[in-house]
């Protein structure tokens, strides 16, 4: 096998799940998965999970669900970004890399939103593209720092 080949696979399998994920995010910001269109069945999910709700309910609890998903998508999305620059740029610092990856990830939030503002039944939002942005630093400095506690504690451990 070639260095060419090898380096090839390499580039793949590290910037392969950031392809994923943007394409998760087209896919998502389509008129199909417009509010308009999820609601409807969204709503006999949540009632029949929980209870009924008036229709001013309703409107709260699928805007918190559809911010949950931002959240969720994006934070996953920077991770992924984050993961990538790390392996990239294999000698730089962990600061470096979060601030690229968060950067990449409020790129791909602000060209989605711009996108879905040109939907007839989307609107695109600053404060969904804060949100995205947020929630990928949130997910990437927890995911740096949960093995770091886990290092002190045991080190603390081993101090006892």
């Amino acid at each position: 096998m070639s260095n060419s080949t090898g380096g090839r696979r390499s580039l793949f399998s590290t910037w392969s799940p950031v392809v994923a994920a943007v394409l998760a995010v087209i896919i998502e910001s389509t008129p199909w998965l417009g509010s308009d269109k999820t609601s409807p069945f969204l709503r006999v999910a949540w009632e029949r999970m929980f209870h009924a709700v008036s229709n001013a309910q309703w409107d709260l609890i699928n805007t918190m669900i559809r911010k949950t998903g931002h959240v969720l998508v994006f934070g996953c999305v920077g991770l992924s970004f984050e993961r990538a620059w790390l392996i990239t740029l294999r000698r730089a610092k962990f600061l470096t890399t979060a601030l690229l990856a968060i950067f990449s990830t409020v790129l791909l939030a602000t060209v989605d939103e711009w996108h879905q503002s040109h939907l007839s039944n989307r609107s695109g939002s600053i404060t969904d593209v804060l949100l995205d942005g947020a929630s990928a630093a949130l997910f990437i400095f927890t995911a740096y720092m949960i093995p770091l506690m886990f290092k002190l504690k045991s080190t603390d451990e081993q101090k006892s």
